[in-house]
């Protein structure tokens, strides 16, 4: 019979197992995808590899991108925090942070978006999938650009401002709830689409997909 101190030696792997899972249920995602080579799938999972590089990609079409990827960009220089005040509405006179993109940043985001639509397929792909959400919020809230709140602000997205992070702290910002709100829908984001970081014309979609949130129907399933 093994002795219980052996026990306590014995491997455990559910992390190394779930990372394991992750990563073939995303290969198998994009080699369903049709219309692409082998050679074309292993280009996007390349780049989907690479947080920094989606995380620009994400930041530039959709002005938001998860707290972890915004922390990433921030340690390399490409991003820093920076903060304004409410102009209109309940919130008036509030300051909030968001992010903006520096000199870096910009100069590798240039190059990031220098090969597009015919020039490069594959990239092309990519930025089309980006432009069909809004953002994803992997469980610790999310950095937005100023553009990307002030929009929140003008449709009362108060879903969106309560995940919004200080990307100096990593803490939510502190919103009173509004009085009277309906919140915003998906539909308000693609009308007020113009007004994203880059006034988007392709945008697809504008959802906040929110994986805490996936993590706990998947428990009550």
């Amino acid at each position: 019979m093994q002795d219980t101190d052996d026990l306590d030696l014995e491997p455990v792997t559910f992390l190394v197992d779930a990372e394991i899972a992750a990563r073939q249920a995303f290969d198998a995602r994009i080699a369903r995808e049709p219309g692409f080579s082998a050679l074309a799938r292993k280009r996007l999972a390349r780049y989907l590899d690479n947080p920094i590089w989606r995380g620009l990609v994400e930041l530039h079409l959709n002005g938001a991108t998860s707290l972890e990827t915004g922390l990433m960009l921030r340690g390399a220089g490409l991003v820093r925090p920076a903060r304004f005040f409410v102009l209109a509405g309940d919130l008036a006179g509030r300051e909030l942070d968001c992010v903006e993109f520096t000199d870096l940043g910009l100069e590798q985001l240039h190059g990031t978006l220098s090969f597009k639509g015919a020039d490069d397929p594959c990239r092309e792909a990519i930025y089309r999938a980006v432009s069909s959400y809004l953002v994803i919020d992997r469980g610790n809230g999310i950095v937005a650009t100023r553009s990307t709140l002030e929009v929140a602000l003008e449709i009362d997205d108060r879903d969106l401002l309560s995940r919004a992070c200080s990307l100096v702290s990593g803490c939510p910002m502190a919103l009173p709830r509004p009085a009277r709100s309906k919140g915003a829908t998906e539909e308000d984001w693609m009308e007020m689409a113009d007004f994203l970081s880059n006034g988007d014309d392709d945008r697809r979609g504008a959802a906040i997909i929110d994986l805490a949130a996936l993590d706990d129907m998947s428990e009550r399933a």
